[in-house]
């Protein structure tokens, strides 16, 4: 079933400060509707358009949105998909791949990143603090490395 995360008030969110348009940051996170669903049989397919309080849709970060609705549902994992195998100690130096990390070593190596993994970085570890399991991270370019990431076989993985 496709849901917006505005839908059953799933995520709230605020204006970004700044003059970005309407770029949102993520509030509060309610999974009711979510656990219904699941209960049910349905799997959500959620978009990552949130609303403020006043009903006005805001573009929220996707990584951000799985991170916080992962993290609220204790998922058993999160998975995240990026173009490259996972996370470097040394961002981007590709030799020093890190296959488990835990999240307080994360959370020391996490202002070395940017662009793209600085958001994905931080999902992982909200997933994390806010209840998951574990959280992914991994080279989402097959369909193959979605079943091993499913797995446990490729990619990062964030331990509390």
């Amino acid at each position: 079933i496709g849901l917006s995360s505005g839908d059953g008030e799933l995520i709230r969110a605020q204006k970004r400060a700044g003059d970005l348009g309407l770029v949102g940051d993520i509030t509060s996170v309610n999974t009711s509707l979510l656990k219904l669903l699941l209960k049910h049989g349905y799997l959500p397919v959620i978009s990552p358009v949130g609303v403020d309080s006043k009903g006005q849709a805001l573009n929220l970060n996707a990584d951000l949105v799985a991170g916080e609705i992962g993290g609220n549902l204790h998922a058993e994992k999160v998975l995240f998909m990026t173009d490259v195998p996972g996370i470097y100690k040394n961002w981007p130096e590709e030799s020093s791949l890190i296959s488990t990390v835990t999240f307080s070593e994360l959370s020391t190596i996490s202002q070395n990143f940017e662009d793209g993994m600085a958001p994905k970085v931080q999902s992982l570890l909200t997933a994390v603090n806010k209840g998951a399991k574990s959280a992914y991270v991994f080279d989402g370019r097959s369909a193959q490395n979605l079943l091993r990431a499913i797995q446990g076989d490729i990619g990062t993985k964030v331990i509390p």
